[in-house]
């Protein structure tokens, strides 16, 4: 049976197939797995894990590791998957503990870390920043780089439109999230380990720190090159985003796509007469959509940027990436 994000819904590892035969079907070139928690349902995972193998879809896993065992890290080392991402909240057990609310946490997750990377597969660490963890984010990549992991990231918190509010509380400030990037900037120049924003930000946010542009990844993959598959079928923009706009299992990809393609996505006027409208389009359209909700423009887009040129006049295409989560 498997854990459904939205509703807490259970679905038949049958349905679940179902679904991952439809994304073949699709044409789909890139699949990454998430959750929930993707080893809790190991059965389901690995059946999933089958299909898109036996059809050359390249695949990628979001996971805590706090239940992987070593026949596990047998199993996916044969998969030859594009990577794992996992979480660390901070650079010891007390502070990781405390995030995620549960002792022995921070121990799990990185001795899973240390037998994935001996295996040899790919994998990077994400931390999440807020208003609490953001003085942990350098020792934390400091730790990233003493377990020998491909990438470390950061993903700073995206608002809820439900949850506003709370989340101007939590969320970081302007001169904060700054702080991020130079500490992302500091820990791939110092240990010289790759690190990069996991959420996309407008680039008028930082345009003018050009050492800091190549940490961030402004292109909002919604509807262009990326969709999310919940576990019964149901097709959204993204994780972060409720909107559903068809389902697999009994829908055309077209009207589907076409769907998402036709809905409306909240963008400040500063956006529409941005030079770098094509690749950045006000970034991360979750975000957009939680202050659009309440009438107001994403904060962090700051103005229009005026550098046209050749580079900058492009249309992003990198081929079709599904989401599946379960």
């Amino acid at each position: 049976m498997n854990y459904e994000r939205f509703g807490h819904k259970l679905y038949s590892g049958e349905k679940l197939d179902a679904v991952a035969k439809k994304v073949v079907d699709w044409g789909v070139f890139n699949v990454c797995i998430t959750g929930g928690e993707v080893l809790l349902k190991k059965q389901q995972l690995y059946s999933l894990l089958d299909i898109f193998n036996a059809n050359n879809i390249g695949v990628s896993l979001n996971s805590n590791l706090t239940r992987l065992s070593n026949d596990d890290i047998k199993k996916l080392k044969d998969y030859n998957l594009a990577g794992i991402l996992t979480s660390l909240n901070g650079p010891n057990k007390v502070v990781h503990d405390s995030f995620v609310g549960k002792d022995g946490a921070f121990y799990k997750t990185v001795s899973s870390i240390e037998r994935v990377v001996s295996a040899g597969i790919p994998i990077g660490i994400n931390f999440v920043g807020s208003k609490q963890s953001k003085n942990y984010i350098y020792d934390t990549g400091k730790l990233a780089s003493q377990l020998g992991v491909n990438t470390f990231s950061c993903s700073p918190l995206i608002p809820n439109s439900s949850r506003l509010r709370e989340h101007l509380l939590d969320a970081l400030s302007d001169d904060e999230l700054l702080d991020v990037l130079w500490d992302l900037y500091k820990v791939e120049q110092d240990l010289n380990l790759k690190t990069e924003l996991q959420r996309p930000i407008p680039y008028c946010f930082f345009w003018e720190y050009e050492e800091l542009r190549p940490l961030v990844k402004s292109f909002c993959g919604v509807g262009k090159n990326s969709v999310s598959v919940r576990a019964n079928g149901d097709v959204t923009g993204c994780s972060a985003l409720n909107e559903v706009y068809g389902n697999i299992l009994t829908e055309d990809l077209f009207d589907v796509w076409k769907n998402v393609l036709d809905s409306q996505h909240h963008t400040s006027e500063a956006c529409n007469v941005c030079d770098l409208e094509k690749i950045c389009s006000g970034a991360c359209k979750a975000e957009n959509a939680a202050y659009a909700f309440f009438g107001l423009d994403n904060p962090l887009v700051k103005g229009p940027i005026k550098e046209k040129n050749g580079d900058n006049d492009i249309i992003i295409n990198e081929g079709m990436e599904l989401i599946v989560n379960y």
